[in-house]
């Protein structure tokens, strides 16, 4: 006999999935070519170069933003069915 396969629910899935299309185009932005031009300017922050501190920042805020949007999907639990009625 084949067991059965659960069945998954695409319903709860949709908004999550939203969000990460929203912050891989978050990350489009931050690294364009003419936003990382803006910060290529000769200018260093406690002698690090501004590009390369921009680029770490963004870098690090998008996995972070990546992080707690995945963590917060194990933290919404689907409704359970109920099932098949009893005979």
């Amino acid at each position: 006999m084949i067991p059965s396969v659960p069945e998954i629910n695409l319903h709860h899935a949709q908004p999550r999935t939203d969000r990460l299309i929203a912050l891989f185009l978050l990350g489009m932005v931050f690294f364009a070519p003419p936003l990382l031009h803006v910060f290529g300017v000769s200018a260093t922050v406690f002698g690090w170069p501004l590009l390369l501190i921009y680029v770490f920042v963004c870098w690090a805020a998008l996995v972070l933003l990546t992080a707690l949007d995945v963590e917060r999907r194990h933290d919404v639990k689907p409704k359970k069915d109920k099932g098949p009625p009893a005979p």
